[in-house]
């Protein structure tokens, strides 16, 4: 994982990715990317998680 953390960044299912296991993920020391693409990353979970929110706020469930 660490030699290509981009397959789990990259996939379909990354924005579905509870919390803790994005968690244990970024803090690696070992992941092999750079900050920035792995704060992008980040950036666009929580955006996913804000959105599934609102629709939830929304529509109920």
């Amino acid at each position: 994982m660490a030699n290509f953390p981009e397959k789990i960044f990259k996939s379909l299912d990354f924005i579905s990715l509870p919390e803790k296991s994005l968690i244990q993920l970024i803090k690696r020391d070992d992941l092999q990317m750079k900050e920035v693409e792995v704060w992008e990353y980040i950036l666009k979970w929580v955006l996913h998680q804000i959105q599934h929110f609102f629709l939830i706020l929304i529509f109920g469930r």
